[in-house]
C-alpha cells in the first residue's frame, strides 16, 4: 500500500477511536489490535502518530471503557519505544496514568506502573543524552 494510502487509512481508524459509538470505537481497537498482532503493521510504522496516544488516552474518558486491558496492552507495547516514550511523556500521560490508578483493578494497576516505568526511564534517557550533547 502506498505511504499516503497507508497514512490516510490509518489516521481514519485513530479518529474512529474516539468516536462517540461504542459499537465504532471496539471495532477501530479490534482493527488497531488485529493489525499489530498480525504484524500488518509495525510498531516502528505508527510511532509518529502522536494522535495515536491521545486516542489511546481518551478511551478511557468514556463512560465505562470496554476493553481496558486491551488499550493498556497497545499502550504497553508502544511505550517500549524511546519515541513513543517521548511523546506519551510529551502528552501527559504521566499524570493521565497517575490519576487512572486508582479507578483500576491490581492487574490493570500493574500495567500501568509498566507503562510508567517505561515512559519515565526512556524520557530521562532522552534527557541525558540531549543534556550531553
Amino acid at each position: 500500500m502506498p505511504e499516503d494510502d497507508f497514512d490516510k487509512s490509518f489516521s481514519t481508524l485513530i479518529s474512529k477511536l474516539g468516536h462517540p459509538v461504542e459499537e465504532i470505537r471496539l471495532r477501530a481497537l479490534e482493527s488497531l489490535q488485529a493489525k499489530l498482532d498480525l504484524k500488518l503493521v509495525s510498531d516502528i510504522d505508527i510511532l509518529q502518530y502522536k494522535y495515536l496516544y491521545i486516542k489511546l488516552l481518551e478511551w478511557f474518558n468514556f463512560p465505562s471503557p470496554p476493553k481496558r486491558d486491551v488499550v493498556l496492552d497497545i499502550i504497553l507495547k508502544l511505550s517500549k519505544n524511546e519515541s513513543a516514550a517521548y511523546n506519551l511523556h510529551s502528552i501527559g500521560a504521566v499524570e493521565f496514568f497517575n490519576a487512572l490508578r486508582i479507578d483500576l483493578t491490581p492487574e490493570l494497576e500493574r500495567r500501568v506502573d509498566e507503562i510508567l516505568e517505561n515512559i519515565l526511564s526512556k524520557h530521562f534517557v532522552t534527557q541525558s543524552v540531549s543534556n550531553i550533547s
